[in-house]
């Protein structure tokens, strides 16, 4: 019965195994080129960069959803997140024998049997976009191939964002949409604490904790704004758990505001420790951190020279030339 019970576990596998052998039989015509599935996100950043590709697209058709049912038969499949790949392997008529590339922001709560039905998933896609290094490291150690495994952090828009010659608006920048994994009771006291100082909060959600703060203004993100959104903002602060990115960093440091983030997603590849921002563990204190974002209003390097090369021009040619 236990041995049942096991080979019963990983139904998922074989499911699999019968949808890829069925891939193999006969040939038609694709409907698009490119199709772009936008898995669940609760901000703007997963929709922004599929669009961010779809720009730079040249004489190709392609399809953008967040229904796997709407997606198309298409060569080559972009997912903006691992956790829709085995919905999309099982639903997807001869998905095995296409071009599927994903992007790997970070881990979701997954029990054993879920994460190596994933893992199975991830090693079956033509590349893994990882988000940073220790997301890559991590999937190595898991035993995915390192010939699948490609680090790219996202980018900004150079042509949006107009670096500040002047740091002197006396404001923090939180720019997300609220959620747990942001840390967002830190966020509350620090801006308690600080009260000398102004806070702007771009994204939705906010208003739950951030109400009654004389010290804050609410803003609603818009892409169109994202100059406006960072031009008054001298130093940004993310307090995440937990980050594939975060791709506000980026953006943040184009305009020239000095960060003060956790070390998490990509935060440790970018911010080099004194030199362009400033790094802080989700452990330390509350008056540590507050020491950071203070020293950072007395900083005077130049942080846009610092991610320059990080545009989504950069970004989207480095994923097309993958696309068949």
């Amino acid at each position: 019965m236990k041995k049942l019970k096991e080979i019963y576990s990983y139904r998922w596998y074989f499911k699999l195994i019968l949808k890829r052998l069925l891939s193999l039989v006969g040939s038609h015509k694709y409907d698009f080129d490119i199709s772009f599935l936008v898995c669940d996100t609760y901000g703007w950043i997963l929709d922004g960069i599929c669009n961010e590709i779809i720009k730079d697209i040249n004489l190709c058709s392609f399809n953008k959803t967040n229904l796997i049912e709407d997606i198309g038969d298409s060569k080559n499949y972009f997912l903006t997140h691992y956790t829709a790949l085995y919905p999309f392997f099982c639903h997807i008529k001869g998905s095995f024998r296409k071009n599927v590339f994903v992007l790997y922001t970070h881990d979701y709560n997954e029990n054993s049997t879920e994460r190596k039905r994933s893992l199975y998933c991830l090693s079956m896609c033509k590349k893994i976009f990882c988000m940073n290094t220790a997301t890559k490291i991590k999937l190595q150690k898991e035993g995915i191939p390192n010939h699948l495994l490609y680090v790219i952090y996202g980018g900004a828009d150079e042509e949006l964002i107009i670096p500040k010659s002047i740091r002197n608006n006396n404001t923090v920048g939180i720019v997300s949409n609220y959620s747990d994994r942001k840390n967002p009771f830190l966020i509350k006291r620090i801006i308690q604490k600080l009260k000398h100082r102004q806070f702007k909060v771009v994204g939705s959600g906010w208003e739950k904790i951030l109400t009654n703060q004389e010290n804050v203004t609410l803003v609603a993100h818009d892409y169109s704004k994202l100059n406006d959104h960072y031009r008054d903002i001298d130093v940004f602060f993310s307090a995440s758990f937990e980050e594939g990115g975060p791709i506000p960093l980026i953006e943040s440091m184009m305009s020239n505001a000095v960060p003060v983030v956790t070390r998490v997603g990509f935060c440790p590849d970018i911010v080099n420790h004194g030199k362009n921002g400033f790094l802080f563990d989700v452990i330390d204190s509350e008056d540590h951190v507050i020491s950071l974002i203070e020293k950072a209003f007395t900083f005077n390097e130049n942080i846009n020279n610092s991610v320059k090369h990080l545009t989504w021009k950069n970004f989207s040619s480095i994923i097309i030339q993958y696309f068949e």
